[in-house]
């Protein structure tokens, strides 16, 4: 039985060309239900996981996960995308924020996408 193919990778002018025409339309709902950010952490784990060698992903067991819950003294954290090794724990974390809400306002959109 064939492997099913997986989606091709999202490079980065992709990734910003999608970022434009989801935060064109309306920008307050880009921004708030993270649609916006997201097409930028999927971009970033992608190319994460492309770096992988072959020896830390099948000997190693290492993977690339968007959205990781790591443990917390006190409680766990959520990161955006994370490196993890089963047996030594995340090897590199990326949090990646928005800034969009403190430029998004009525009538600006078109200056930052256009």
């Amino acid at each position: 039985m064939p492997r099913p193919k997986k989606a091709p990778k999202l490079d980065l002018a992709e990734a910003l060309r999608l970022m434009v025409a989801d935060y064109a339309p309306n920008p307050t709902r880009a921004v708030r239900s993270q649609s916006f950010i997201k097409i930028l952490h999927r971009h970033l784990a992608e190319e994460l996981d492309s770096r992988l060698t072959p020896w830390a992903r099948k000997s190693r067991g290492v993977y690339v996960n968007e959205e990781a819950k790591l443990l917390g003294v006190a409680k766990d954290k959520s990161v955006d995308v994370a490196v993890i090794d089963p047996q030594n724990g995340p090897l590199l974390i990326i949090g990646a924020r928005s800034q969009m809400s403190s430029i998004g306002g009525p009538g600006r959109s078109s200056a930052i996408c256009g």
